[in-house]
């Protein structure tokens, strides 16, 4: 189960994406020690976590892909509460409204098999994201990077598919094309350092044949829960989808 919690924050709280991680540490003193032990494993990205500004208020989004983790972050934990202790900022921020959306994994897996995809896809970086290849940051929307990220976290949602594949990554990789993009570097600040990031959005075309669209598209759409490329436990790779992204001229024209 695919479990979203979106928490309107109180409007006089002087927020910033920058402060997801943040976020990330008073949601681990929630938790019990065993489940803090479970997230901290490699395998086990099965959350996401991230600040939004949306019509002029503040969002705490909280994603989980797993059960035990639904259960133990979201059910008997954020939705028991009123508010969140941010301890270095010294700061007790309310919860206001909570809206808890829920997806079947299933019913998600059903778009690589069912219909015809859209062939553009309009993607926005609500927050500052950045990949890591060979040990050095890239901070700028690769293909492969991407997909790579993309194939990871839908295996830690399902160990039981892993389309981690080296074949269906090249193919997908060769149907993608960056038609459009309006995108600026930025950084995104932890405790001692900082990782150069971008945000803003980009148009893609996938070509290639229906099915290898429809597994394009499917691997987005996973993005919109997991998140895209490193930290997004804090706060980084927040990304939301506009499908049919391109206009008229992109389509006459690619």
């Amino acid at each position: 189960m695919l479990s979203r919690l979106k928490i309107r924050l109180e409007k006089e709280a002087n927020l910033s994406y920058q402060m997801g991680s943040l976020f990330q540490g008073a949601l681990m003193e929630l938790l019990s020690e065993e489940l803090g032990e479970l997230l901290h494993r490699p395998e086990r990205h099965a959350y996401a976590q991230h600040l939004e500004y949306s019509d002029g208020r503040w969002y705490w989004v909280i994603t989980t892909m797993a059960e035990e983790l639904r259960r133990g972050i979201i059910l008997e934990g954020l939705m028991l509460r009123s508010s969140i202790s941010i301890k270095k900022n010294e700061m007790e921020i309310k919860f206001e409204e909570k809206q808890l959306m829920e997806l079947p994994l299933e019913q998600l897996s059903r778009r690589m098999y069912e219909g015809d995809a859209s062939r553009y896809l309009q993607l926005s970086f609500l927050t500052p994201t950045a990949f890591k290849i060979n040990g050095s940051y890239v901070f700028h929307p690769d293909v492969r990077a991407m997909y790579i990220s993309l194939m990871n976290r839908y295996a830690a949602m399902d160990p039981t598919q892993d389309m981690r594949d080296e074949d269906a990554l090249e193919e997908l990789v060769k149907a993608t094309q960056i038609v459009r993009y309006n995108l600026k570097s930025t950084r995104f600040f932890l405790e001692s350092t900082s990782v150069p990031s971008f945000v803003g959005s980009l148009t893609l075309r996938f070509g290639g044949t229906q099915t290898m669209c429809r597994f394009a598209d499917f691997l987005f759409h996973v993005g919109e829960y997991s998140g895209i490329g490193i930290k997004t436990s804090m706060g980084m790779g927040a990304i939301r989808l506009i499908e049919n992204g391109a206009d008229r001229n992109d389509r006459h024209t690619n």
